[in-house]
């Protein structure tokens, strides 16, 4: 063979051919540099090719000041002086396991439910990576917060392994205190790497961390298929979907003063719209024990420096040199009573959409967020690469810091300013996972509001000023409950809800002559249930401030003992029952109230009163005969504008139907919620009796897992109204939409610099609008970030209705024409 080759390239002049097999993947292997290799899982300790150590994952600090002195107190207490201990803070794109929940408790009830909630996740997918819109970002994500802590040796000892132990169980007791902490098993450790490397993947595959592939009998750096990195001089490139790159930073220069709280800042500041990163952040903050003697080498060598320059002239060129004399002295003083000194590295990786130069102007973002808190970013040219390694979990070797100390990366302190910028912040992460309503926090973070999650009772009091958004509000919230296999009623003053009521195939009740509804109370009640003392004494007693409310004793109570004329109407109720039972009527109760009155002098005005509403009186055709009104569906509104500026009338109709979704709430299981919402409650919620119902409303609210959920423009309309106010005092929720400064001003139970972020939220039409929910155990803040498909559902205007019946008319279904109109951009 040798021969043939030799005689044809002689013959034709060529080059010799090879026999050598080409080596297709002689280049570099990103494995190769992944330092990962087993774990453990009776140990619960990482293998790595420079040391072992353990990794978990904790939750957020928010608002916890003392957090950075009690980890601090940890690492004092049980940090190994040759270890090293890193805090990763990771702004995933990964919000399915938040969303998913959502998404299953409300998929596979109508057609109509199904497209909101694809729609909404789809909406809440597109933002995750970034967007390009001017004015404000609402990016939302999910946030990891891990803790690794090694040892850098071959073989761990038994003693090595207490140590670390002690050092685990210690922040464990210091996280499951205020929050959570949890080991991290190598599928969850996986599915992180991998969402740093964006590696390739199959679409629809980045599910549940939990449920990554995970091969126990092999390497874990032969574990992360499809991660591919083409590095530049500035950033990094992925191989994932979409095209990500990232910019890694380092912190070259710390302020002079600072404390743990202020942390939060550095993910944005809440008040300025445009203070976020454009895509997913990590930041790493690694931090190395200096041993004692090492210490106490470099107080003697500062030392030395100090007094060489005081006892020559190059002291004179020192700038403060006397402070910083005296600095080292103290330094030293601290070092021997204790104090331990960390070399530090702080690197934050910003990812962006796109490519290097679209990775850069994210880091750049960043940086001026940070430099906004007075700490200074480097750009990190050519350092992308090594940077990036070291910001890993188990990333940074004591090698890496050594040539990072030579590049100026590393940054010594002192335990107490090092412990302040642990990168332990974070954002409420809700209180449900699948009933509750979907928000963002204002820097990002994905989680569940659900009110029927309390210790108390589950009522909300909204407000909202004109153009906050606190109808679309109101309308996410009724709607989420009843998606959620909940029971909605809904009490209008507007006709705002009419057009959602009618595209979700919802019940639709006006008075407004069309029909002639019937309302006597005594028909709504449950016959069996009557039997139960318990369900007797609340029935009669909410019908006997129904009956109050008509005899208007509410608004005369002057002059009066308050409560007779109550016994005796209370007395004629259970009379009636006894007598009809449920074909009991108004005119019957009169009836009995008209005998009385013979020797109760107190009475007559409360029978003249009441001949409106009995048989022959104005009102009476609403009370006669059996009522016609039922809340058999899952979503029902009563629209009450048409009979206002009677009200008499107005009042009593309320109550009872109020009275009938306290009934509803009864009948139906306590696993599912029951909800009664009454926008522009201040409007409707009138008079000392209707106070008086609403008190009896709230308590068997509680009992029966209900809820009264109302609306106003402001408190001060809360607190301007007798039953408006019952409402707010009882509702153990408060929803603050944007206000007028000057009503947040009024607020005279609130700190101030809770009053300041109150005044920052604000809303961008189409887009989102901003909250604070107030509850017993603080306040949390938040975005409903809802998709156009939601907004043409949740819209007021007939035109809409109007132009998706057109669309009907042509033989689209309700969700084809939804679609149409936004498509067409016809949604008013």
């Amino acid at each position: 063979m040798m021969f043939f080759r030799d005689v044809m390239s002689g013959l034709f002049g060529d080059v010799p051919w090879t026999e050598d097999v080409p080596d297709l993947m002689g280049g570099d292997v990103l494995s190769d540099i992944l330092p990962w290799r087993v774990y453990d899982p009776e140990k619960k300790i990482y293998h790595f090719q420079h040391g072992n150590g353990f990794l978990i994952e904790v939750g957020a600090a928010i608002g916890q000041s003392d957090m950075a002195e009690n980890v601090g107190g940890v690492i004092a207490a049980n940090l190994p002086s040759d270890a090293t201990f890193q805090v990763l803070n990771w702004t995933s794109p990964a919000i399915d396991p938040i969303t998913g929940h959502w998404k299953k408790a409300r998929l596979g009830r109508t057609p109509l439910v199904d497209e909101m909630v694809r729609q909404r996740e789809a909406h809440l997918k597109n933002l995750r990576f970034g967007m390009e819109e001017d004015g404000a970002r609402a990016i939302p994500f999910d946030r990891h917060i891990f803790i690794a802590v090694w040892l850098e040796n071959d073989d761990l000892s038994i003693a090595d392994e207490k140590r670390l132990s002690s050092m685990r169980s210690g922040l464990r007791n210091v996280f499951n205190t205020v929050s959570w902490a949890e080991d991290v098993e190598p599928r969850r450790f996986l599915a992180f790497l991998r969402e740093l490397f964006h590696t390739a993947r199959p679409a629809g595959s980045d599910g549940d961390w939990n449920e990554e592939a995970y091969d126990e009998h092999m390497p874990l750096n032969y574990q992360m298929p499809g991660a591919t990195l083409r590095v530049s001089s500035d950033a990094l490139t992925f191989s994932g979907t979409p095209e990500m790159s990232a910019t890694v930073a380092s912190v070259n220069a710390y302020p002079p003063e600072w404390v743990f709280g202020l942390g939060m800042a550095l993910n944005g500041d809440p008040a300025r719209l445009m203070d976020r990163p454009v895509g997913p952040v990590l930041t790493s903050f690694t931090l190395k024990a200096m041993s004692v003697q090492k210490a106490g080498a470099y107080i003697v060598k500062k030392r030395g420096a100090a007094e060489h320059a005081s006892t020559t002239s190059f002291g004179k060129f020192i700038p403060n040199f006397a402070e910083k004399k005296r600095e080292i002295e103290d330094l030293a003083g601290e070092i021997n009573a204790g104090e331990r000194l960390f070399e530090t590295l702080y690197t934050v990786v910003s990812y962006a959409k796109g490519g290097a130069t679209d990775a850069q102007m994210a880091s750049s973002e960043v940086e001026s967020i940070y430099r906004r808190q007075r700490v200074k970013l480097s750009k990190d040219t050519y350092l992308q690469l090594p940077l990036f390694m070291a910001s890993l979990p188990f990333g940074c070797s004591d090698k890496m810091m050594s040539d990072f100390g030579r590049q100026m990366r590393m940054r010594l302190m002192k335990s107490a300013a090092s412990m302040s910028f642990l990168p332990l912040h974070g954002e409420w992460m809700g209180n449900g996972r699948g009933q509750g309503m979907l928000l963002a926090g204002r820097q990002g973070q994905m989680f569940q509001w659900n009110n029927f999650v309390s210790a108390g009772n589950y009522n909300v009091a909204v407000v909202g000023k004109s153009g906050a958004g606190k109808s679309v509000f109101m309308q996410e919230l009724s709607v989420g409950i009843y998606t959620a296999g909940g029971r909605v009623l809904v009490i209008d003053d507007g006709y705002s809800f009419k057009t959602t009521a009618e595209i979700l195939g919802g019940k639709f009740i006006a008075f407004d002559g069309q029909t002639r509804n019937r309302l006597n109370p005594f028909s709504l009640l449950d016959v069996d249930s009557m039997v139960s003392d318990d369900y007797r004494t609340d029935a009669i007693e909410l019908v006997t401030r129904v009956v109050a409310t008509m005899a208007d004793l509410g608004s005369n109570s002057s002059g009066r003992v308050e409560g007779v004329e109550e016994d005796y109407i209370r007395a004629a109720i259970s009379k009636v029952w006894n007598e009809k039972g449920s074909a009991g009527e108004i005119t019957d109760v009169r009836d009995h109230l008209k005998e009385a009155a013979k020797e109760e002098s107190r009475l007559p005005d409360v029978v003249r009163k009441l001949d409106a509403y009995s048989i022959g009186g104005a009102y009476g055709p609403y009370f006669e005969g059996e009522a016609n009104i039922a809340l058999d569906a899952p979503f029902t509104v009563v629209e009450l504008s048409d009979i206002k500026g009677q009200a008499g009338l107005e009042a009593t109709i309320l109550q009872i139907v109020m009275f009938l979704g306290t009934e509803l709430m009864y009948k139906t299981p306590r696993s599912v919620p029951v909800a009664i919402v009454i926008d522009e409650a201040w409007d409707l919620l009138k008079g000392e009796a209707t106070a008086k119902f609403i008190e009896g409303v709230v308590r068997r609210a509680r009992k029966y897992t209900g809820a009264l959920i109302t609306g106003t423009q402001s408190m001060q309309d809360y607190k301007a109204n007798p039953a408006a106010n019952v409402c707010l005092e009882n509702s153990d929720f408060r929803i603050f939409l944007a206000q007028k400064p000057e009503s947040i001003d009024a607020l005279g139970s609130i700190d101030p610099p809770v009053k300041m972020l109150l005044k920052s939220i604000t809303s961008v039409p189409g887009r989102f609008s901003e909250l604070a929910i107030q509850m017993p155990e603080g306040f949390a803040y938040g975005r409903l970030l809802l998709d156009p498909f939601s907004l043409a559902v949740f819209s007021s205007k007939g035109s809409t209705v109007e132009r998706m019946n057109h669309y009907k008319a042509q033989g689209m279904t309700t969700v084809e024409a939804i679609k149409t109109l936004v498509e067409r951009g016809e949604v008013s």
